[in-house]
């Protein structure tokens, strides 16, 4: 008896194994056809959301901005983005949101890296504290 159910585990074993192996290379079958489908869907999806979104919208426009020839293809030669100095480290940097955050309380402009130096010295005061 001790053999046969040996016997059997192993029969039961190989089955499920081949089971196992026959469904894994269908998935992996069905995912390399329909990789392209879902890609394309993905971009219609996220394109219908882009004309949807203004915020989407603009956030993309300011970020092709920072290549100089598409700021040129989006704006024009005259339409650049003016350059700004921050009030606080007196660096000259460009005016764009990705190099300048523009405080909702006051509208004032400050440089990424003074906003980033001024959260961690905030966070590093209050940490004894925590």
């Amino acid at each position: 008896t001790a053999l046969a159910s040996s016997w059997c585990a192993i029969i039961i074993g190989r089955a499920f194994g081949s089971a196992w192996l026959r469904a894994t290379s269908l998935m992996l079958r069905l995912t390399r056809t329909a990789a392209p489908w879902l890609a394309a869907f993905g971009f219609v999806v996220y394109i219908e959301r882009l004309q949807q979104s203004s915020l989407l919208r603009q956030e993309w426009t300011d970020f092709l901005q920072q290549s100089k020839w598409l700021r040129l293809l989006l704006k024009g030669p005259a339409g650049t983005q003016a350059r700004m100095t921050c009030p606080i480290c007196a660096e000259d940097v460009q005016g764009s949101p990705w190099h300048v955050a523009e405080m909702p309380c006051c509208s004032g402009r400050l440089c990424w890296n003074c906003l980033r130096r001024h959260i961690e010295s905030v966070i590093d005061d209050a940490r004894p504290e925590m």
